[in-house]
């Protein structure tokens, strides 16, 4: 992975700060994409700072990329801020996601909205900014994560079960 230039969506906590360190170990530069107010939510608030703290201890370069992916055309804008810390981005993870666990008959119209926007919407804005460049410099790499609830839909996860999917 040396050489290589990752962005990963999410990567402050959870299954995205595993693969931002994942590919650091392996040499890539990281592009920390994250949102404050979700860290915040989580009980994290430095959770961005220590996953910065982590990945340069790797030897890497890395640079923060802050954006609410609930917000139009956030995907772009994370794109194009991984590609100015970094110089260009060849690996696009897409980790990122909301789900709301709510009895399927309760789930508001604004609830719908904001897991579309997040889970759907803006993977399709960074697929959208990320692969013209790819395809322009003949190599690029593009990893989506699931979840179980696309084979196994838990019923109060029914609209972030069939996003993923």
């Amino acid at each position: 992975m040396a050489g290589r230039r990752a962005l990963v969506t999410g990567a402050s906590l959870s299954i995205g700060r595993s693969i931002a360190l994942g590919f650091a170990d392996h040499g890539a530069a990281i592009a920390i994409h994250y949102s404050a107010a979700a860290d915040k939510t989580f009980g994290r608030p430095d959770a961005v700072q220590e996953t910065l703290t982590a990945v340069q201890s790797r030897g890497v370069r890395a640079c923060l990329v802050e954006a609410d992916l609930a917000q139009d055309g956030a995907g772009r804008q994370v794109v194009a801020g991984a590609a100015a810390g970094l110089g260009g981005v060849d690996i696009l993870v897409v980790c990122a996601s909301v789900q709301s666990r709510t009895p399927f008959l309760e789930v508001t119209g604004d609830e719908i909205q904001r897991q579309f926007q997040i889970n759907f919407r803006a993977t399709v804005e960074l697929l959208q900014a990320a692969l013209p460049a790819m395809k322009a410099h003949g190599w690029g790499r593009v990893v989506t994560i699931g979840s179980i609830n696309q084979a196994r839909p838990e019923p109060d996860l029914a609209i972030y079960a069939a996003l993923k999917s």
